[in-house]
């Protein structure tokens, strides 16, 4: 492969129960690696997770490419990334890695910006974005955001007469702090606990600026496929750019019921504890467990490093 560096997905699962090379040879696991055009191990691995994801795979391969309204061949994001998929199943036992310049190509990307480490969220957006717009008018043209968008309430409560208010906003992913959390619990405690913010509030009620508090309330408006960024690169004025190394776990499973808010959420403002979010009505006790399906890890430092995907097979 010319030191090509090849990103494989690995059922975790499988992993104690095969030989050594297994999952390096196409011909004996079934998958198929792609191509490191030079830094595109990030991309790689975000393009396995969704190839490996069964509900946008069949939607992707049901859209068809229309000239007139998707505009050129080569140029249209959801056609290539069509064609990198069905090369990916069909060619799995004919050939090595797949290329995936096609793709990167219909990004508007030049061959020197593949040298180059993207945002990975900004990029997840970039093909959202692009497939939503060519799913429009079909049978999947919600597609995009009933299987990865939610929604939350940033609240505030002004903290003389305990008046709140809310803006509910949409998300793709919930972005958790590492620094000072050693879980993915403890930073969803984090998330949704309220803070005293440094400056003062304008409060309506009070006719004046007062102290408020402020936290975010995830909604019942939960996600099929709920992503979360783990917030290991910070800014240091002193070093600049760094990476949190520290310790963070995550479970296979995780019910999200705990963090999402609830009629309770009201009688928990007075007290100053709890998810704070606006009174509503009764919703069902019934868990809302997720089951892990994809990891994304990136090894190395802030300025660069080497992304590997892990992800569940369905197949």
């Amino acid at each position: 492969m010319n030191g090509a560096t090849i990103s494989v997905v690995v059922p975790p699962s499988l992993l104690k129960r095969k030989p050594a090379g297994y999952f390096t040879d196409p011909n004996t696991c079934g998958f198929v690696g792609l191509c490191n055009q030079g830094a595109t191990c990030y991309l790689n691995s975000l393009l396995q997770t969704y190839y490996m994801t069964p509900e946008l795979r069949r939607a992707l391969y049901r859209w068809r490419y229309d000239p007139i309204r998707h505009g050129r061949e080569d140029l249209c994001i959801p056609r290539q990334l069509q064609r990198l998929f069905a090369r990916m199943q069909l060619c799995a036992k004919v050939r090595g890695a797949i290329d995936t310049t096609d793709l990167t190509q219909s990004f508007g990307w030049s061959q020197g910006q593949a040298f180059q480490q993207h945002d990975v969220h900004e990029l997840m957006q970039k093909l959202h974005e692009a497939l939503d717009k060519s799913f429009v008018d079909t049978s999947d043209a919600h597609l995009l955001s009933n299987l990865y968008s939610g929604r939350y309430l940033d609240v505030t409560q002004c903290k003389e007469c305990e008046s709140r208010r809310h803006i509910e906003e949409e998300f793709s992913n919930i972005s958790i702090k590492v620094q000072g959390n050693e879980s993915l619990d403890e930073g969803l405690e984090q998330f949704t606990s309220r803070e005293l913010l440094d400056c003062e509030l304008h409060c309506e009620k009070c006719e004046r600026r007062c102290p408020v508090y402020k936290n975010m309330a995830l909604t019942a408006n939960m996600p099929y496929i709920l992503s979360f960024q783990l917030m290991r690169f910070l800014y240091d004025p002193i070093r600049g750019r760094v990476k949190i190394n520290d310790f963070f776990s995550f479970p296979l499973t995780l019910d999200i019921q705990k963090y999402v808010n609830s009629p309770s959420s009201s009688s928990n403002c007075a007290a100053g504890a709890g998810v704070v979010g606006p009174p509503g009505p009764e919703r069902s006790a019934t868990p809302m467990e997720y089951e892990l399906f994809s990891v994304l890890i990136q090894t190395g430092s802030a300025l660069g490093g080497h992304y590997n995907a892990f992800v569940k097979s369905f197949e």
